[in-house]
């Protein structure tokens, strides 16, 4: 889904939810990590999961489209914008989640 940050109403980013829609609905917000078509931070980091069109549901518009796994937060629901237009397969969100513990915060499962 799309959403903004903050003010900015017209820089709208892709995110993944992480969170269950039970939390979102009863928090009215929700656990997010951004989707990027940039590659302008990858150079010397592994922070960044690549995404390839087979990981959803639909193909994706962007093919160089990555996971910033350092970019997790909370979005209240009144940021979002239109949508779910995509879902990501259950094996590669596994595997996300997988990198998302070891590069980021050093858990090894």
């Amino acid at each position: 889904m799309f959403v903004t940050f903050g003010s900015n109403t017209k820089n709208q980013h892709m995110v993944i939810v992480l969170s269950p829609e039970s939390v979102n609905i009863t928090e009215e917000q929700f656990l997010g990590i951004m989707i990027t078509d940039s590659s302008y931070y990858d150079s010397g980091n592994d922070y960044s999961f690549p995404l390839a069109s087979d990981m959803f549901s639909k193909p994706l518009k962007e093919a160089k489209s990555r996971v910033r796994l350092y970019l997790i937060t909370f979005l209240p629901n009144q940021c979002v914008v239109g949508t779910v237009i995509n879902q990501i397969k259950t094996a590669p969100y596994y595997e996300m989640i997988k990198q998302l513990n070891e590069r980021i915060f050093g858990v090894i499962l």
